[in-house]
């Protein structure tokens, strides 16, 4: 962890930031983000992968390890560029002034919960992004985009080919299954690709000024939160697409065949929530084809990314050291050939690992990564089962962990005791992660439910413990905000206007005064822990519900769609965060 003081930040979603229509991106809109983060003395800006979403809007699942989200590209800096015409901003960037009540995505006032909308997001900003690269083509303006694309592009020379062409297949074909592609272009024959890359151009070049744009934006918003104090913390997922540019460039590098079909694929054994277990629709890695190549494609995937972060979170960790997968076609014997490598590599027999679990790269991988990445911009996601092994592997390279506030409370029943008081100081604290429900969701559930789907949770010596951390000035506002929540939600109901000017989001409810007041204790107790590093999602400092959940693990639809509401970020809330992290040691120094 590239931190030895005590310090915290807020983890917020690039897609659920405010300000702009249909979904949140790059600009002036995250720079007030980031002025948020600043004004409440906060370090870091922790956001979730920036590389393409899929079909479903999640960015674990992508098409490239490499490229960039273009729906994220500010509008405004092509205007500023040139690129664009102020009425273009109007039609497809700016909310409108009075509440559309047909638009979701425009924020109501007072409300804290939204909803995304890709397909309109998509629909209104691509026909900007087309126009800025038709001007740029023609060598009108772009001055700034221009002066480095040269440097891109040799810079991003060992991706951004592969993928330009499988952007302009999937195009012309309407899928990024290249499995279901022409046999040329999925088996890549030089005459196909040339083809393809000739009649394709325009698509092509488009792509590519698109992938500049991104990499020029993304830079311009490190540099700017940089300046601010802000530090920026990603996120890595282990697993690419299978309909990938990746796996379409390297088939060799993954479990599956020549033609794109999968023959293994990722995910977790059954248990009690997930009796069939949890596919993850990605191939594994074929490690032996990684280990013969010195892990060159993942050295690569590492840098690119710790250009965008100055810290990532490893996702997934217990898979480099073992992983679970599901047969998903019938294939030569490859699956046995590479799991008997894998047992071999490591020295170990089948009985070392629990049933259907197959040895991950290990120390080889971590070795040959840190080799050309500092170890210190890392941060191990070792949530889940952790054997022995596991936690070895972890504490080999002294890699920070995770600690979460919902897993600390299994079983707990002794509230003289508090279980953050064992968390390790080399690792990163969160009141809950973007899978799991919002803080007060979750104990709401609990106080609900507990007994009954919560058997291994107490919630009166959760309570117990957190009420530790509560002071007399803060119970006030936090019941007076949810008691007017709750009058507002009532009101709407009794009038049942069918198009209102909103002040509550129709999908936002508010917690009980009982759950609401243990919003900033919660934030204490965790920002108090020997934790160096604490994160707070979005949510849990804005003492929000269920409904502004990000992920559900497991459930394909109904996902990555919250957003945050434009005016949640008030000067209050930040003085609340403010106060939590002066009063626990984890502000700058020299402001």
């Amino acid at each position: 962890m590239s931190t030895t003081s005590r310090s915290s930040g807020v983890l917020a979603p690039l897609f659920a930031l405010p300000g702009v229509r249909h979904m949140g991106a790059l600009g002036a809109p995250a720079l007030e983000f980031v002025e948020f983060l600043r004004r409440a003395r906060q370090s870091w800006f922790q956001t979730l992968p920036v590389n393409p979403i899929d079909e479903y809007g999640s960015p674990y699942s992508s098409s490239s390890a490499f490229a960039g989200e273009t729906l994220y590209l500010d509008l405004e800096d092509f205007y500023r560029e040139g690129l664009l015409d102020r009425a273009d901003l109007d039609a497809a960037w700016f909310l409108t002034s009075r509440v559309d009540a047909t638009d979701s995505s425009v924020p109501q006032r007072d409300a804290r919960s939204e909803r995304i909308d890709y397909a309109r997001a998509r629909a209104s900003r691509t026909p900007c992004l087309q126009k800025a690269f038709e001007r740029y083509r023609s060598g009108r303006d772009g001055a700034k985009y221009r002066r480095l694309e040269e440097r891109f592009r040799a810079e991003n020379e060992f991706w951004l080919r592969d993928f330009l062409l499988f952007e302009a297949a999937s195009d012309a074909y309407k899928t990024r299954l290249w499995s279901e592609w022409p046999s040329e272009l999925r088996r890549r024959e030089s005459s196909a690709l040339d083809s393809l890359a000739r009649e394709r151009r325009e698509f092509i070049d488009y792509s590519a000024f698109l992938q500049l744009a991104f990499d020029v934006q993304w830079r311009d918003f490190k540099e700017a939160c940089n300046n601010r104090g802000v530090r920026m913390f990603g996120d890595v997922p282990i697993y690419v697409g299978g309909a990938s540019a990746d796996a379409w460039a390297r088939p060799e590098l993954f479990m599956i065949d020549r033609d794109g079909r999968v023959l293994r694929e990722a995910g977790a054994p059954a248990d009690d929530f997930n009796p069939d277990g949890q596919p993850w629709n990605s191939p594994i890695y074929r490690w032996s084809e990684h280990f013969a190549t010195d892990f060159l494609w993942w050295k690569r995937r590492m840098t690119k990314t710790l250009e965008r972060f100055d810290m990532v979170r490893l996702d997934h960790f217990i898979g480099f050291y073992n992983y679970y997968s599901f047969p998903r076609g019938a294939d030569d014997g490859a699956w046995e050939r590479e799991r008997r490598w894998a047992f071999e590599s490591v020295g170990a027999c089948e009985s070392d690992y629990e049933q259907g679990w197959t040895p991950g790269p290990q120390s080889a991988f971590f070795d040959a990564i840190f080799s050309v990445c500092p170890i210190d911009s890392f941060v191990a996601e070792d949530l889940g089962v952790m054997n022995d092994g596991v936690r070895a592997l972890r504490d080999r390279y002294a890699l920070p962990g995770m600690n979460v506030f919902q897993f600390s409370f299994d079983h707990f029943t002794d509230a003289s005791r508090n279980p953050l008081d064992s968390w390790r100081a080399n690792s990163v604290g969160y009141t809950g992660t973007h899978d799991t429900a919002p803080i007060l969701g979750w104990l709401d559930d609990v106080r609900k439910f507990g007994g009954r789907q919560f058997e291994s949770l107490n919630y009166d010596a959760i309570v117990r413990v957190v009420r530790r951390y509560a002071r007399a000035d803060d119970v006030a506002a936090e019941t007076l905000n949810s008691s007017l929540g709750t009058a507002l939600q009532r009101l709407a109901e009794l009038l049942r206007i069918a198009r209102p000017v909103r002040r509550v989001s129709p999908s936002y409810t508010f917690a009980p005064p009982e759950i609401a007041r243990l919003r900033t204790p919660i934030l204490r107790a965790v920002a108090a822990s020997p934790c160096r590093l604490t994160i707070f999602p979005i949510q849990d400092v804005l003492g929000l519900l269920n409904d502004a959940r990000v992920n559900y693990p497991g459930v394909s639809d109904g996902n990555w769609t919250w957003r945050l509401g434009s005016n949640a970020l008030t000067d209050e809330v930040a003085e609340v965060l403010r106060d939590v992290t002066e009063s626990s040691g984890r502000a700058p120094t020299g402001e």
